[in-house]
């Protein structure tokens, strides 16, 4: 019986040994596993970091870019707006000077007109004059 004992003892600290081992190789595991994911988390959260600075400077690229437009943009169109005011004064210039000749010729013409009745009146009295 005294083996019996002594076995079934030795079986207790061979089987409390395999489960000693068997919890050392699971926290063994577990230690591996948590190095594992925050591993992974890690990289994860720099591969995310590195993602949003990438789309974050390509929106302040784009943003760039098409302030950049709309400033081109606007100083074309105020050249335009600049180019048709010059315009606009030049046509209104030449619109002035040909009023101005047009009053001219039309004074030219009344004193033309006046010196004719002048003459034809004259002439009407020299007619009468000599038919007398």
């Amino acid at each position: 019986m005294a083996d019996l004992e002594n076995e079934i003892e030795q079986q207790r600290v061979v089987a409390k040994e395999e489960m000693e081992s068997q919890n050392n190789r699971a926290e063994d595991n577990i230690r591996e596993i948590r190095l594992y994911y925050e591993n992974q988390k890690e990289d994860g959260e720099r591969r995310a970091r590195e993602e949003r600075d990438k789309l974050n400077k390509k929106y302040y690229q784009l943003n760039e870019d098409w302030e950049q437009r709309l400033r081109e943009e606007e100083e074309t169109r105020e050249e335009e707006r600049d180019n048709l005011t010059e315009e606009l004064r030049d046509k209104e210039q030449q619109f002035e000077a040909l009023i101005q000749q047009c009053k001219q010729e039309l004074a030219l013409k009344q004193q033309l007109n006046e010196s004719l009745e002048s003459q034809l009146k004259e002439s009407k009295a020299l007619h009468e004059t000599f038919r007398a």
